[in-house]
């Protein structure tokens, strides 16, 4: 799995952040200790769907949906993630990415799919579906314009799983108006999850 190759496995996370309906731009960061007041404030005020994601750095990144867990278990999944993300890398994943209970996060299936899309506005700047299980291959005719246009955050290729999480990686190089997507490196990104 990506995860386990370096330099990968050796990313040290740098932020976490929770967002609810799929509006990332407007995330809440939590702070590196865990669930503050505001934190918790946060989760009891959004019931529904909610997410989470951890950065290692900007590059590469975690995500799930806990929408199924019960308010008091929403933030002590968010305060036991934060604490054992406490000194560790991405490659001790598989340790720290559990729900509740212990159930691991982290996919043995392969991705149901692949998505581009425009880090913390992702649902902003029109996502493109590339390849759903059961095609042959990555389409990148499926890019759509807005993802070829320079953006304030990088562009990431996300591998969906059936398990309600994702797995995101920068396919962007910075240029004069921001960050561009690099066909390149989303194609490098896209046989990386399939394999």
């Amino acid at each position: 799995m990506l995860i386990d190759r370096r330099p990968w496995s050796a990313l040290a996370p740098s932020r976490v952040q929770l967002a609810a309906d799929g509006a990332w731009q407007d995330a809440l960061p939590v702070p590196p200790a865990g669930p503050d007041a505001r934190t918790a404030a946060w989760l009891a005020a959004h019931p529904g769907d909610v997410a989470l994601e951890v950065f290692f750095t900007e590059d590469l990144f975690l995500g799930v949906r806990f929408t199924a867990l019960a308010a008091p278990d929403r933030e002590r999944f968010v305060r036991a993630l934060c604490a054992a993300l406490d000194g560790t890398t991405l490659g001790f994943a598989r340790a720290f990415w559990r729900l509740p209970g212990g159930a691991p996060l982290l996919p043995t299936a392969p991705p149901l799919a692949l998505e581009a899309g425009v880090v913390d506005a992702w649902d902003e700047h029109a996502p493109a579906v590339l390849w759903r299980r059961g095609e042959p291959a990555p389409d990148l005719s499926r890019l759509t314009p807005p993802l070829r246009e320079p953006h304030p955050t990088r562009v990431a290729l996300e591998a969906a799983y059936a398990n309600g999480t994702w797995i995101g990686r920068s396919v962007s190089a910075p240029s004069a108006g921001g960050y561009v997507l690099d066909e390149a490196e989303l194609a490098r990104a896209a046989a990386d999850f399939l394999r």
